[in-house]
């Protein structure tokens, strides 16, 4: 799981104070805790499109020329296809994807982002692995580096 909160449906129906609070912003039931078989938010076609004019941290998600969900940069909270999952890790995919949009202006694309957020997550994966392949290959003669944490471990990480 990349984020710490689910809302929606989901966390509705397995809601454990429906009769007192009908699922509240922030439950105590632990209803809104992401569990393994909760929904992946599907990021396959999505485009970053305009800025909300209410919300300065707040961005539309596209699909096929619809809008489907938005993205909070401020909180890091994304509302795709009827859930809310908040508290997403800066280094998820669709986080990922948004941060190079803002920086390019959401004009031109970023000459190492693909046109969707799938196709720009593979292609950083990508990079990254390249870069650490290479220096893994420039530190292979310093003694004490280690190439499965690409630091200076002594051999005592847990990676």
């Amino acid at each position: 799981m990349d984020y710490k909160m689910i809302r929606g449906p989901i966390a509705e129906a397995r809601c454990k104070n429906k009769s007192t609070y009908g699922s509240p912003l922030y439950c105590d039931c632990g209803c809104q805790t992401p569990r393994e078989d909760d929904p992946k938010y599907n990021i396959e076609g999505v485009t970053v499109g305009e800025k909300y004019e209410e919300g300065y941290a707040d961005y539309r998600l596209m699909r096929d020329g619809k809008c489907v969900g938005s993205v909070n940069t401020q909180y890091s909270a994304i509302f795709l296809d009827g859930n809310e999952y908040l508290g997403v890790k800066p280094v998820s995919p669709l986080m990922v994807f948004v941060e190079q949009a803002l920086k390019s202006n959401q004009k031109s694309k970023n000459e190492n982002s693909g046109s969707t957020l799938a196709e720009t997550y593979a292609q950083e994966k990508m990079l990254e692995k390249a870069e650490l392949t290479e220096q893994d290959r420039l530190n292979e003669d310093h003694p004490g580096y280690c190439p499965k944490c690409h630091t200076y471990c002594y051999g005592d990480c847990e990676a």
